[in-house]
């Protein structure tokens, strides 16, 4: 020990360590910033990752704006990335409507749309996230904000 309360360890050998430092508790203030994402419009991006299947708008008061139905949100309390550095804003999104017939599916590309409870992973600035269907994870989509979708075209 050096007398900081550091204990200090001499390595003869050592194939190579990478460490990031953070400041304490600034990844934690970065995460679930949810002011990024409440208030504003996504595409819903199921079936073509530059063509929108729907939008979505999150409301402060937990509900969501679907064109099917009627939806709600609230914070995912899973923590980002675990020991992996990752930052993300999590919400389970369920929607609570009608199964959309198989006709309605091809005319509207509605395929990856479907009532339940989805995880959304959004990125850090808001801007885009990632869906899971909790029931059958194999079925998932994307989506971006308008302004990421304009710029896109």
């Amino acid at each position: 020990e050096d007398g900081s309360g550091i204990e200090v360890i001499k390595v003869n050998q050592w194939e190579g360590i990478a460490v990031e430092v953070l400041k304490a508790g600034a990844a934690a203030d970065s995460i679930g910033t949810l002011d990024k994402i409440i208030g504003r419009w996504y595409h819903w991006l199921g079936s073509n990752l530059l063509c929108s299947d729907a939008n979505i708008f999150l409301q402060a008061n937990g509900d969501v704006i679907v064109p099917w139905g009627t939806g709600s949100w609230r914070q995912d309390e899973q923590r980002a990335g675990g020991n992996r550095g990752e930052s993300y804003i999590g919400i389970r999104f369920n929607w609570q409507g009608p199964q959309v017939d198989a006709a309605a599916m091809m005319k509207h590309s509605f395929h990856q749309w479907a009532p339940g409870e989805w995880v959304l992973r959004f990125s850090e600035s808001g801007d885009k996230f990632i869906a899971a269907f909790l029931p059958d994870q194999r079925k998932s989509a994307a989506g971006v904000s308008e302004e990421v979708l304009a710029a896109m075209r």
